[in-house]
């Protein structure tokens, strides 16, 4: 799923952030990748 252990922390992270409502804390290609994943 994930390429590097770099690229799952970046994840898990947007992850927190976008639950915690403060997604504008989130690089913008962090939040296109949880779209493509989510989806």
């Amino acid at each position: 799923m994930f390429k590097t252990a770099q690229d799952r922390i970046l994840y898990s992270q947007a992850v927190e952030y976008i639950e915690q409502g403060r997604s504008d804390l989130v690089p913008p290609q962090a939040l296109d990748d949880y779209r493509a994943r989510a989806c």
